[in-house]
Formats: structure tokens, sequence, C-alpha cells
């Protein structure tokens, strides 16, 4: 796992990882320029990635180093597959669905896509 000077640097990896990224509380504390891992802390960690539009779950925080956290860019279809997920009701069963549909037919293009071409 990568460690970030900064939640610019948090927010770059979000990016380039497809707009979702799972990392640990002590890669964010780091992100911050804590050694430890305080309330205190914590609160900075949340606005600093609200602040660059990066949404986490779960919505509390872990208060320990090794705790994992999974970031996503906030208006992504990520974003919006992830809400989902946690949502009940018929319209977050239809955008689940959608986006398996849409990863089975994304599978079977690249099927027919000579290797050398991929």
């Amino acid at each position: 796992m990568g460690r970030y000077r900064n939640l610019d640097e948090v927010k770059e990896a979000v990016e380039t990882s497809g707009d979702v990224l799972t990392v640990e509380m002590g890669q964010l504390r780091d992100a911050v320029g804590y050694e430890k891992l305080g309330i205190y802390v914590i609160r900075e960690i949340e606005k600093g990635l609200e602040e660059l539009g990066i949404g986490y779950d779960p919505e509390e925080l872990p208060g320990y180093q090794e705790g994992e956290v999974r970031l996503y860019r906030r208006g992504t279809l990520a974003a919006a597959i992830i809400k989902a997920v946690y949502t009940l009701g018929r319209d977050s069963d239809h955008q689940i669905g959608y986006a398996a549909f849409a990863q089975a037919t994304y599978e079977q293009i690249k099927t027919l896509i000579p290797q050398d071409e991929q």
C-alpha cells in the first residue's frame, strides 16, 4: 500500500484507480501529517476528504491505523453504485442490475477484440 504525503495525493490515487480505492487509516493519518490517530485527526481527515469531493465508507472512520476505508470520488458512477448497494429499494436494485449487466457486456466485448489490441 502506498504512502501519501497529503490528501491531494490520496485524491489522485482514487481518480487513477477508477474513482474507488481502499486504504488504511494509517495512510490517511500520514497524509494529514500526524503520527497518532485520534478523534481530532479523524475529524481533520473527514473534513479534508469532503473538501476534495472524496466520499468514504464506513461513514464513521475507524479509530485504528489498520482500519480499512473505501474512498470514492463523489458524483461519479462508482459513487452511485456504492450508494445503491447501501440503499434498499427498486431504484437501487435497478442501478445495481444495470451495473452488473454493463460489466458482463464489457467482458463479452473484450473477448471479441484481439489480444494485441487490448
